[in-house]
């Protein structure tokens, strides 16, 4: 007993020192500033990951409070010139206590607000990977780790297997074997002059994730299938024509289904298509999707026109695999040419550009492979490397699930439904943006202030709120502050809160206050021995 009292003395001698002390702070200095510099370069997440939520930080943490406690003990019986000295630290582990108490039981997400759509599910920072079979009506619910590094998971479950987390990835392009050939193109191009060099990678298979759309500065290039190469043919005789990339079928001008009128505001030539028992309305020379009713492009649509017009003056490269054309204005007709092998290559009338076929493939085609990067940061924004992916094996199949993205798989009779998303709480109350309101910095486009009219309702009545800058709600203990917004497919704004709820909040002020009331006596204690 005297031998443990002595080794307990010992440590506490050690612990309660002011040279441990100096260590420790010293330490947690040194993280705090890394941190800085971690979360300016690869955001506050990675930086959350890698440090302020990491075990050694915890640690380091805990031993930092276990030095202001023990130097506390070891001065004790309380003497008068000490009394400053034990309010001060016992500030500091209550604010400790405060914070613990927050980190476990407070809430820290963000609520998205729709305009007229009532929501109460706030999503938090936790990752987790939901999975649901419908056949058998059976779900999974997986917590990820809160890890900066790739985790092998290794979960079975109802004949899938979750293999790998990717807390951070970009996509990498990887050729794979397709199941079926020979109905498909996969090509890939290198499009180059002195000066600039950029490969262009395009396919035609059904399940490749791969825009068939580039654009390089002014000049547009597009993937198209090789059956519509032969639609070029008639060009010269009709500079107006249309086809449908599901059908790969074209027509122009003399089928019955177009009529070709003139707007009567601008004068703009309009084309009025029936397709597949489907209206669509074109403006030909400003662009080739169909618009709707306020002329704004459908991109969406399968169906496109090529007016000659527009090509003339807009620089666009078709590509058909090993064929291509383009608007030649010397020879002022559709020119098309043959990269019949690897390597063979063709200049083109901008800027001294040379193509070259690099690849082409009926057998395989690209794919978006995720691989673990850090996240890059440019200004502000993450531009790279944030994505999160899990790996997943089905039967044969091995899939990616993004984060954000909604995964759907068939595989031996069993449908699975597959998530990576937030976890979610839900609010015995909820909010509805009746408006949001941004104003701009003169004469630029950027957001100077932006701010959201809600409406709150718990379940008994309607209660208008205004949310902006220094002005958060605050209701049921929690506070909602104005974070972002965003802007629907409608062109619609929507308003993203802040959601907090720090249950340790008044814990940290009573801290607080201790700290300031131990630092006025020690002060007044240390006068008034001054002074006598």
């Amino acid at each position: 007993m005297n031998s443990f009292k002595a080794i307990l003395d010992k440590y506490m001698k050690i612990i309660g020192s002011m040279k441990f002390a100096v260590v420790i702070i010293s330490l947690f200095v040194i993280a705090m500033i890394a941190g800085t510099f971690i979360e300016s370069y690869y955001g506050t997440d990675f930086a959350g990951r890698i440090l302020y939520q990491s075990v050694p930080f915890i640690i380091l943490q805990t031993l930092l409070v276990l030095s202001i406690l023990t130097a506390t003990l070891l001065r004790l019986p309380p003497k008068e010139r000490l009394y400053g000295f034990y309010i001060i630290h016992t500030g500091l582990i209550v604010v400790f206590i405060g914070a613990l108490i927050t980190a476990v039981t407070g809430i820290d997400g963000h609520l998205t607000l729709a305009p007229n759509d009532p929501n109460r599910r706030v999503m938090l920072s936790e990752d987790i990977l939901l999975i649901k079979n419908e056949t058998i009506r059976k779900e999974l619910e997986i917590k990820l780790p809160n890890s900066y590094r790739a985790s092998v998971l290794n979960i079975p479950w109802h004949g899938l297997e979750v293999l790998d987390y990717l807390p951070f990835s970009k996509n990498e392009i990887i050729w794979t074997e397709a199941g079926h050939k020979g109905v498909f193109n996969s090509s890939s191009y290198l499009i180059y002059n002195d000066n600039v060099s950029q490969t262009l990678i395009f396919s035609s298979h059904p399940d490749g994730e791969i825009t068939n759309h580039q654009e390089m500065g002014p000049l547009s290039v597009e993937y198209l299938p090789e059956i519509l190469a032969e639609c070029f043919a008639g060009l010269n005789q009709d500079d107006l024509f249309f086809w449908d990339l599901n059908s790969t079928s074209c027509f122009n001008t003399k089928d019955k289904r177009v009529q070709i009128k003139k707007s009567p505001e601008k004068g703009r030539r309009m084309a009025f298509v029936i397709h597949n028992d489907q209206p669509f309305v074109f403006v030909p020379d400003k662009s080739p999707f169909p618009v709707d009713k306020e002329l704004k492009p459908i991109r969406s649509s399968t169906l496109r026109v090529l007016s000659s017009k527009l090509f003339q003056t807009s620089p666009i490269v078709f590509l058909f695999g090993k064929k291509l054309t383009f608007f030649s204005k010397q020879s002022k007709q559709w020119e098309i040419h043959s990269l019949q092998n690897i390597g063979d290559e063709t200049l083109l009338p901008w800027m001294e550009f040379k193509i070259k076929l690099i690849n082409h493939s009926t057998t395989q085609f690209p794919v978006l492979s995720p691989v673990a990067s850090l996240p890059e940061k440019k200004g502000t924004e993450i531009v790279s490397g944030e994505q999160r992916a899990v790996k997943i094996k089905i039967g044969d199949q091995v899939v990616w699930v993004r984060g954000g993205q909604e995964e759907r798989i068939k595989s031996n009779g069993n449908f699975f439904s597959i998530n990576l998303t937030k976890k979610t709480i839900e609010l015995p109350f909820e909010l509805t943006l009746q408006q949001f309101k941004m104003d701009t910095n003169p004469g630029t486009k950027t957001p100077a202030s932006y701010e959201s009219f809600v409406n709150l309702f718990d379940g008994k009545s309607n209660n208008p709120h205004h949310i902006y800058m220094n002005n958060p709600l605050k209701y049921n203990r929690m506070t909602f502050y104005q974070s972002s917004y965003f802007q629907d497919d409608n062109g619609q704004f929507g308003s993203v809160l802040s959601v907090n709820f720090d249950p340790g909040r008044p814990i940290k002020y009573l801290g607080s206050l201790l700290l300031v009331i131990g630092c006025l006596i020690h002060y007044l204690i240390g006068l008034r021995r001054k002074l006598l």
